[in-house]
């Protein structure tokens, strides 16, 4: 499993919820609230960004980075929704990619 630094930086939800106006209303058509989203520390990327670093290159892209928070509590599996879809080679689409399958459980789970 990759593990890699959490997505926080000094946190508070301002910083986390850092969104483009587009992406925040990509979360509002997809139902999620910003007060989650930035709970979840949800932010914009662009393909630069060196949170995106433990991504392949081909699967750098500017879009909305999520942290996934497993049920063991551990930190730094990501999720990464690109704004545009990726081809692949068989022609179907990847919108989302995850460093590692996990299940996301949300730090105001029980």
């Amino acid at each position: 499993m990759l593990v890699h630094p959490p997505l926080r930086n000094d946190d508070t939800p301002e910083q986390t919820a850092a969104l483009t106006p587009r992406h925040a209303e990509v979360l509002r058509r997809s139902a999620i609230d910003i007060g989650v989203a930035a709970e979840a520390s949800c932010i914009s990327v662009t393909a630069d960004d060196p949170r995106l670093e433990p991504f392949a290159n081909y699967q750098r892209a500017d879009g909305i980075l999520f942290a996934v928070h497993p049920p063991d509590g551990s930190n730094g599996i990501y999720s990464l929704r690109r704004d545009r879809d990726r081809v692949r080679g068989d022609g179907s689409r990847a919108k989302y990619k995850q460093l590692a399958t996990m299940v996301d459980v949300p730090e105001r789970a029980p």
